[in-house]
C-alpha cells in the first residue's frame, strides 16, 4: 500500500472520530442521529423517549421529578424552570 494512502485512511478514519484497529480499517460507530418527526404519534414517542431518560439513568424517580424536564408543561400545563415551546 502507498505511504499517501496509509497516511490518508489514517487521518480520514480520525477525523471521522472513528475507531481503529488496523490502518484502513475503520470502524466507525455512531451514536447520535438526526431524523424528521412527521407525524404526531411519532412527536409523542420522541416526547414520552426524553421525559423517561432522567428515570432510566437512575436520576429520578419519575418524569415530573427532573427540574429541567416539559413533562409537567405537557401533563398539566405547569411551568418549569425552562421556556417551552409547545409541540401539538
Amino acid at each position: 500500500m502507498a505511504r499517501w494512502t496509509i497516511i490518508s485512511r489514517f487521518l480520514a478514519a480520525k477525523h471521522l472520530g472513528s475507531a481503529t484497529r488496523h490502518l484502513g480499517c475503520a470502524t466507525r460507530q455512531p451514536r447520535f442521529y438526526d431524523f424528521n418527526v412527521y407525524s404526531r404519534r411519532k412527536k409523542r414517542e420522541n416526547l414520552e423517549y426524553m421525559h423517561a431518560n432522567p428515570v432510566n439513568r437512575g436520576l429520578v424517580r419519575n418524569s415530573g421529578a427532573w427540574k429541567w424536564s416539559s413533562f409537567l408543561f405537557y401533563e398539566n400545563g405547569e411551568r418549569g424552570l425552562v421556556s417551552i415551546d409547545p409541540v401539538d
